[in-house]
C-alpha cells in the first residue's frame, strides 16, 4: 500500500473510532432517561 492509501485508511478508522464512542455516549445518555417517552424514541434512532 502507497501513503495514500494508509492516511486514507487512518482517517476512516479515526471515524469509525468517533462514531463509536458518540454512539455508546448516546446510548448511555438515553439509558439515564429511560423513564421518559422521548428518550425510548431516541433509543430506537440510536440503534437504526
Amino acid at each position: 500500500m502507497g501513503p495514500n492509501e494508509n492516511g486514507r485508511l487512518c482517517i476512516l478508522s479515526f471515524f469509525g473510532l468517533y462514531t463509536i464512542n458518540s454512539l455508546m455516549l448516546l446510548a448511555s445518555t438515553n439509558f439515564r432517561l429511560k423513564d421518559s417517552k422521548a428518550s425510548n424514541g431516541a433509543k430506537v434512532f440510536a440503534f437504526v
